[in-house]
């Protein structure tokens, strides 16, 4: 049910992302505009939402035709549940957009920080695997995003990140 109400609530708010930047102004020299952005990114909240909205329908009409029947085996669950890193996780966002909002660095710098202490928060969570590899390619993951994303913003859809 949960991944309905969230699902259904998300394509809400990214419809109502869409509405509001059908006023923006159009852009004089820009050739994407200053709506683009918005746009498309309530665009991919919607389209990501319905994804979400319909496994959730799947799994509800699953568990629906299950309810008459007796489970033989209990299944066991698929993922460990990391309540504390996952808010953990959102707290490290609001502070990287409020480190780049007062400007204490420049982009590259706190998007590599950033994403290398939330990439090692979830490796250290994981607890599996090999963490040297891990962090290898964490660090080549973080290099990667942080320049790629800058060049990205700067050259092609020209905005001042510096």
């Amino acid at each position: 049910m949960t991944d309905i109400v969230l699902g259904s609530v998300f394509i809400i708010f990214g419809a109502g992302v869409y509405a509001a930047t059908l006023g923006l102004p159009g852009a004089t020299y820009d050739p994407l505009g200053p709506a683009f952005m918005p746009r498309a990114l309530g665009i991919c909240s919607i389209i990501c939402s319905s994804v979400i909205l319909y496994h959730g329908i799947r799994k509800r009409a699953a568990a629906a035709a299950q309810r008459g029947r007796e489970r033989d085996t209990a299944e066991p669950f698929p993922f460990t549940r990391h309540p504390l890193t996952a808010l953990s996780a959102m707290g490290m966002v609001f502070v990287y957009i409020l480190a780049l909002d007062l400007g204490l660095s420049g982009f590259k710098t706190l998007t590599v920080v950033f994403t290398l202490a939330l990439g090692g928060m979830l490796i250290k969570a994981e607890k599996g695997g090999f963490p040297v590899k891990r962090g290898i390619i964490l660090f080549i993951l973080a290099l990667a995003l942080s320049f790629g994303l800058f060049y990205l913003f700067t050259q092609v859809f020209i905005v001042d990140l510096y």
